[in-house]
């Protein structure tokens, strides 16, 4: 074999390492991007706001969110997502801004960072900053706006009772304050959502029938200002209507339990779907003021989707600042209803109307009306 030969073949075995090389760092990559899978959604939002003697005001929102979700093995997940906007309830991002104009950069944050386990007897953890993890009929806010992330720890369980039945509790312990007293270098209670959550769901043919019971109890609100629950954007001293004291923080905390029975009906091919939900809080801290209830109707067929929900929320029911930010723009003490058409151009896109028509301060002879439209496009990826 002469010298050409030989280095011929040198560069031919080389060559073939590097390919098989590069291929093996294609199965590895392959198998890394097999375990990272990423989706997003894209809302343009048209919105008309008028409120009692006020002229209508027009503006347009932005909002967008980017989620990848990694999966190390078979029994974990890990979850980043970012989204628009800072306010706790609402990732909007309004165009034009009136309070920061001149087409600047704007936010996108840290929405949701936290983990999934699988642990035994059919049970999940979960820890971080991560989606609500309880389950209200007829989808509704009351408690807690759909937009809010809590950040601490829950535990999902899913029981299978029967053949049709599952019973399932859901459990959690939130940070809303960290608490220490520096001045006498004692750690204090911190200000905390726990939620013990309950359901019993029973599937048949043509039915879903869903019994909801949970207790969520806000810690150590009591004597804190407004200003601890972030207030979704507005100012410290906003207190949503909630009762303060003479120093402008809260009188007592919230025990709330809620209470729900859903019923879903499948009409029969061709004509659709039809669900009713009720469903009652009431804060046990307080005495009066305290309740408030929901009563939905819906109605789906292929791509449309019509639903009306009737709400009353008194002044102490709920803690103002995480109720749904859009009814009677998140403030208590209010009635009134909702009323939503959603169409679905194909899979990846669709229509959503909604109208907003409140009552505020309820309970008072100064009686204020609230409506609020959005017409919005959304594009999910």
């Amino acid at each position: 074999m002469n010298f050409k030969t030989f280095y011929g073949l040198l560069v031919l075995c080389l060559f073939s390492s590097l390919i098989n090389i590069n291929k093996a760092f294609s199965q590895e990559n392959n198998l890394k991007s097999e375990k990272i899978n990423w989706s997003g959604d894209f809302r343009y939002r048209f919105q008309s706001v008028l409120e009692d003697s006020k002229r209508q005001r027009t503006i347009q929102r932005l909002q967008g969110k980017l989620t990848l979700e990694a999966n190390p093995n078979d029994e974990s997940k890990v979850f980043l997502q970012f989204l628009t906007g800072t306010g706790s309830t609402s990732g909007n991002q309004s165009i034009g801004d009136s309070d920061s104009p001149g087409m600047p950069r704007r936010s996108f944050g840290l929405n949701l960072l936290y983990f999934e386990s699988q642990l035994p007897f059919n049970a999940k953890l979960i820890g971080g900053k991560m989606p609500i993890p309880f389950y209200f009929v007829g989808k509704h806010q009351i408690i807690l706006d759909k937009d809010i992330s809590p950040e601490g720890l829950a535990i999902k369980t899913d029981f299978l009772i029967s053949e049709n039945g599952k019973f399932k509790i859901n459990l959690g312990h939130f940070q809303i304050k960290e608490r220490y007293d520096n001045l006498f270098n004692v750690d204090l209670t911190d200000v905390q959502l726990n939620g013990l959550q309950t359901q019993f769901e029973i599937k048949l043919e043509r039915y879903i029938l869903n019994l909801n019971y949970g207790i969520y109890s806000f810690i150590s609100l009591r004597d804190e200002s407004p200003a601890v629950t972030g207030n979704a954007g507005k100012t410290n001293t906003d207190s949503h209507y909630n009762t303060t004291d003479l120093n402008g923080n809260y009188p007592t905390n919230f025990d709330i339990r809620d209470q729900g029975i859903e019923l879903k009906v499948n009409l029969g091919e061709g004509i659709g779907n039809i669900h009713f939900a009720i469903g009652q809080s009431n804060n046990l801290d307080v005495s009066t003021l305290n309740k408030a209830a929901i009563q939905t109707i819906s109605y789906q067929n292929g791509f449309w989707t019509l639903s009306f929900q009737n709400v009353k929320i008194e002044k102490d029911a709920v803690v103002g600042a995480f109720m749904d930010s859009d009814f009677n723009n998140g403030n208590t003490s209010t009635s009134g209803s909702i009323l939503s058409v959603n169409f679905k151009i194909n899979p990846e896109s669709q229509f959503v109307l909604s109208n907003y028509d409140c009552k505020g301060q309820i309970e008072s002879s100064l009686k204020r009306k609230y409506e609020r439209t959005h017409f919005d496009y959304i594009v999910s990826f």
